[in-house]
């Protein structure tokens, strides 16, 4: 925006931040997560802010509002089956308790521990006293007036009588019974309405419930923009940033020892001035252009443990290895002031997984005969308690005693494996097999920053930050076999448990073709860059076109882009 830094009392145009704000809420804010950052519509002045809280700082200037993650196994999840409370049946009023003829058998009740004791309140004048009164008359259950064996009937004594706590016994009802018959009964007509009303917020919840949103998850239709008062997307691309690393080659100091790594970046847009959008507006309008860095990575690497899984002679596995209290591997620091050793924390240990990988591979090459199993293991903490972990896809390994204990929530088959288990011998795992998800999910891990927020914690306990290993080569054998098909349509396809889904080629696919043919490679560059402007066009043609002449526009890219393919 072009705002110096360091000067005071400097004025600025709010209205930069407040459509900020709205085109996050509108556009990049996950509703089920994050609540909408606030908006001033009046002409007040207000001081800057530069804090963190996006709900009341972003608008006056804070720090930069977060953008989503791509979503994985775990992140497009939803946190409720609807879009805000459940709806609840209509039944209300009151049912009257009556006695009955039938009794119910209390033993059992009482065993279970379902029954309590009858307590009886004293009348105090107009009202009911709460608690049992210290003097005056109680109500207690005897046989008088008329001398009997069932002890029901309800006497008045004083104070001054001598009552015997002895062979006493507490009343417990045994036939009362409420008339649900009396209570107000839900027609049919309100029963729809809540099942409707459900099925709705379900709906919302699925789909968002942001009004451009509702028109097309429930409606299939896309509106224009400009006609619901808010803003209007005109087109954009994703582009790969280029980091260089810098390495700190001075005399260490407090801050940068010798060694620390740094980094810069100098990132353009494609050869031939290739631009965001085209657009011909019939208002006055402000555009803003947003630059928004997500990784990419556990995508790629999602794809890749899919391609090694395909290829793989045997069967490939998700598995979570975790740590029992007496192997977990501790931290001590020593105490400046005292001298004394102190266990600062659990740490993840790069050596107990190597050497296990170590014996895995000795294990299934002696006792069965199987060799080039590779691995792609994640290292993280947990979140709540802190405990080191490992997420692993292990390819290429059959297991010997698998053995199926049940599905998780996602219906998907856990196992368990006496022989894997000894291998790794420092406490639990649990199989599954290796799904697309479950590889975005330790790709995630893989690729989620290494220091950042956590750093002066890992460094303060002496413990070691989340890492990642993997074998060399994964997906390569993948790439050998099908190159050319990938890049004749520029598209892999990954084949799940229940269904296929086609993916962008992983860079290191394009990094290993673009060795072998550089040209064509170019070309294909340029051919994606063709059509991400493409796309943007077809987005300004869906709001001016009829349906009719969609369908001609569409069969003519077709035919164009057929066209571009057979030249390569």
């Amino acid at each position: 925006m072009g705002i110096p830094t360091k000067v005071e009392n400097i004025e600025i145009d709010a209205t930069y931040f407040r459509g900020y704000n709205l085109i996050w809420n509108d556009w990049f804010r996950s509703e089920p997560l994050k609540d909408p950052a606030h908006i001033y519509v009046d002409d007040t002045n207000r001081t800057g802010s530069n804090g963190s809280n996006y709900i009341t700082d972003a608008e006056l200037g804070g720090e930069l509002l977060p953008v989503a993650k791509f979503h994985d196994y775990f992140t497009s999840a939803l946190p409720d089956t609807q879009f805000g409370p459940g709806v609840t049946i209509p039944i209300g009023g009151t049912a009257p308790v009556y006695t009955a003829e039938n009794e119910i058998d209390i033993k059992q009740l009482l065993e279970d521990g379902k029954l309590s004791v009858l307590k009886w309140q004293r009348r105090n004048g107009g009202g009911t006293s709460t608690t049992a009164a210290s003097s005056g008359y109680r109500a207690i259950m005897t046989d008088s007036p008329t001398p009997s064996s069932t002890g029901h009937y309800t006497t008045y004594i004083n104070n001054n009588a001598t009552i015997s706590s002895s062979n006493a016994d507490f009343i417990i009802p045994s036939n009362l019974w409420a008339d649900l018959g009396e209570t107000n009964s839900i027609n049919i007509a309100a029963l729809r309405r809540a099942f409707s009303i459900q099925q709705w917020q379900e709906a919302l919840a699925r789909g968002g419930n942001r009004y451009h949103e509702i028109i097309r998850s429930i409606f299939n239709t896309i509106s224009p923009d400009a006609r619901q008062q808010m803003p209007e997307y005109l087109g954009g691309f994703r582009m790969p940033i280029n980091v260089t690393s810098v390495l700190q080659t001075s005399s260490t100091d407090a801050t940068t020892p010798q060694g620390n790594e740094a980094g810069y970046s100098i990132t353009t847009t494609q050869p031939g001035g290739k631009h965001l959008f085209t657009y011909s507006a019939t208002e006055h309008c402000r555009v803003y252009i947003l630059g928004c860095c997500r990784l990419r990575y556990a995508r790629d690497w999602a794809t890749r443990c899919m391609m090694e899984a395909e290829t793989s002679e045997r069967q490939s596995w998700f598995i979570t290895l975790t740590y029992d209290d007496e192997c977990i591997p501790k931290r001590h620091r020593i105490n400046t002031e005292t001298g004394e050793i102190i266990q600062t924390g659990y740490t993840v240990c790069k050596e107990d997984i190597q050497k296990y990988h170590k014996r895995l591979r000795e294990h299934a090459a002696r006792e069965l005969g199987q060799e080039n199993i590779k691995f792609f293991t994640a290292a993280e903490y947990g979140d709540t308690t802190f405990r080191p972990h490992y997420h692993e896809a292990i390819f290429n390994l059959e297991i010997p005693d698998i053995k199926p204990i049940g599905k998780n929530e996602y219906n998907c088959t856990y196992f368990e494996s006496e022989w894997l288990r000894k291998i790794w011998n420092h406490g639990n795992i649990t199989i599954g097999l290796l799904e697309w998800d479950a590889a975005a999910y330790i790709g995630r891990y893989m690729t989620k920053k290494q220091k950042g927020q956590n750093a002066a914690i890992y460094e303060w306990q002496c413990i070691e930050s989340p890492w990642s290993v993997v074998s060399n080569g994964v997906g390569r054998k993948y790439y050998e076999l099908h190159k050319e098909n990938i890049y004749r349509n520029d598209t892999v396809i990954v084949r799940g448990r229940t269904h296929a889904k086609t993916c962008k080629p992983p860079r290191i696919f394009d990094k290993w073709f673009e060795e072998e043919q550089p040209q064509i490679m170019a070309a294909i560059k340029e051919r994606r860059a063709d059509a991400g402007n493409d796309a943007l066009l077809t987005a300004k043609e869906q709001n001016s076109c009829t349906l009719g002449e969609q369908f001609l526009q569409a069969e003519e890219r077709a035919k164009r882009k057929k066209l571009e393919r057979s030249k390569i």
